[in-house]
């Protein structure tokens, strides 16, 4: 007969339907975040973003109130750290360096630089493995971010190109934010 489909729902498609439209929000954030820095300051922008996150978080909290588990006191310290490294510091990083290098740059170079900062923490800190998928993966992701920098050093006028050079350089300092603080939400549900 038909295999459970909820069960099929839950184990394999929520979570593929989940990632992708995490990646469209990702993107569209990325575009917006480029145009409202275009009109404002960096830090504004940043400033603006929190406050969306914050109402939306204080949102789930009303629809979707925890079980009642308890958490320490160390959990909730480390996850509030976590909490101002990436909305604080990596989202101005990311802001100021949209302004240089634009949402495909910057996303590049983010997503390469978070899973290597989070593979050398996972890998140290907590014992993980590293597989041959994950490096075939990270080479192929830094042969792209080789590419993507050698394009935008031989791409328009020496003041363009050191423009994109900074922000490229401003969004591997972003990436190693977020990856900062991914290890730090680790640390914590590993409590």
């Amino acid at each position: 007969m038909w295999p459970n489909t909820r069960s099929l729902w839950r184990r394999k498609l929520l979570p593929v339907f989940l990632a992708i439209g995490a990646a469209a929000l990702y993107a569209t954030a990325q575009s917006a975040t480029r145009r409202a820095v275009e009109r404002s300051q960096p830090t504004a922008v940043v400033l603006g973003t929190l406050s969306v996150s914050f109402i939306a978080m204080s949102a789930t909290r009303l629809v979707a109130p925890p079980d009642g588990a308890r958490i320490g006191a160390t959990t909730v310290a480390v996850l509030i750290a976590a909490g101002i490294v990436a909305p604080g510091l990596g989202r101005l990083a990311n802001a100021a360096a949209l302004a240089g290098a634009g949402p495909l740059g910057t996303s590049s170079v983010q997503f390469v630089v978070r899973p290597l900062i989070g593979l050398a923490g996972g890998l140290v800190l907590f014992d993980e493995k590293l597989t041959g998928s994950r490096a075939a993966g990270i080479g192929l992701m830094l042969t792209g971010v080789i590419l993507l920098v050698r394009s935008s050093r031989q791409e328009g006028s020496s003041t363009a190109s050191s423009t994109v050079h900074k922000g490229l350089w401003i969004a591997a300092a972003a990436g190693c934010v977020y990856a900062v603080s991914e290890i730090l939400r680790k640390a914590a549900i590993s409590n």
